[in-house]
């Protein structure tokens, strides 16, 4: 199966009036056509910037400072800014964390489905509406023709995530990237979402790029997964490695977070809170937080290496984490 999406050894910075500071560094994974990948983390880690950067809808003060985003085989930092507008949108498409700020409240929901039709795929506004009112079916909208008329404030949280999904599928993208898109909503609208997601991936052979804090989620929809920690890569394989064996302290400690259905045990936390991108310690970014830290973790960083096939890992004391 041939790679869709290979990120290489990217870095991303954020410039102020006083410094600039490192937010990315050195993140490489690929994803093969058809394949479901997700991205984990706490909140701050960088999972979204990495998505905005494929994007190309990096905050005003941020920047690639170094590494490659290839698409296909054509690296989207380096094309025209004509070429990556065919592409973003068409090819590759994203369902955003929060709907009730992503839709314009000014416009109606008719208008913003239908503007990439008219955008890409080069159709009339009448058959651009048509066809915006079978996706809005298509993903489990009633009285959708009516709904074409509906402002977002006018819509349910689910209704309006659902919006999102229909919008981001209208061009059948090759690349669907999903950041944290069941967040707002209460339990069954999350699995009934993530149903949806999963059988239009299928249904278009589309790739899916998915953000996520919800390792029970990942584990059910993924086939391989990337721990990120304040900026970088920890671990990452396929899900049966990462999440059922482990090796890395951060990824070990996230899993031990999960209530357990069948224990009375309190649920446990891991002490303290990821480090702002200027305040990194020196060496691994994780060793203030991890109970198995040595020396060596304090004063270098380590690299990212295949302990197993397709299973990377990036820890000094890995014989000791087993």
């Amino acid at each position: 199966m041939s790679k869709l999406l290979t990120v290489k050894n990217l870095c991303i910075s954020a410039k102020s009036d006083k410094e600039t500071v490192d937010i990315i560094s050195d993140v490489s994974f690929s994803l093969k056509k058809g394949e479901m990948f997700a991205i984990v983390g706490e909140s701050g880690s960088g999972k979204s910037i990495t998505a905005l950067s494929i994007m190309g809808l990096l905050p005003k003060n941020f920047y690639i400072s170094s590494g490659r985003i290839e698409f296909n085989g054509k690296d989207l930092i380096d094309i025209s800014t004509k070429e990556r507008r065919n592409i973003i949108g068409s090819k590759i498409s994203m369902i955003f964390q929060d709907p009730l700020t992503a839709l314009n409240p000014l416009l109606t929901i008719g208008f913003q489905v239908s503007e990439n039709l008219i955008t890409h795929g080069k159709m009339k506004k009448k058959d651009a509406l048509e066809e915006s009112a079978k996706l809005l079916e298509k993903v489990g909208i009633t009285n959708s023709r009516e709904r074409l008329s509906s402002y977002p404030h006018q819509l349910s949280g689910g209704m309006r995530q659902r919006v999102m999904i229909a919008s981001a599928i209208s061009m059948s993208p090759e690349l669907l990237i999903a950041d944290e898109p069941t967040t707002a909503l209460d339990v069954t609208v999350q699995a009934s979402i993530m149903r949806l997601i999963k059988k239009l991936c299928k249904d278009n052979d589309s790739s899916l790029m998915l953000i996520s804090h919800n390792l029970s989620l990942v584990k059910n929809t993924c086939s391989s997964v990337a721990v990120m920690y304040s900026g970088s890569i920890q671990e990452s394989g396929l899900c049966e490695d990462v999440l059922t064996n482990p090796l890395h302290p951060y990824t070990k400690m996230l899993i031990s977070c999960l209530p357990k259905m069948d224990s009375s045990e309190k649920l446990i936390s891991i002490s303290g809170t990821p480090p702002a991108p200027s305040e990194r310690p020196n060496g691994c970014s994780f060793n203030p937080r991890c109970p198995n830290a040595t020396d060596i973790c304090r004063k270098k960083t380590p690299e990212l290496k295949e302990v197993k096939k397709g299973h990377f890992v990036k820890c000094f004391n890995l014989e000791g984490n087993q």
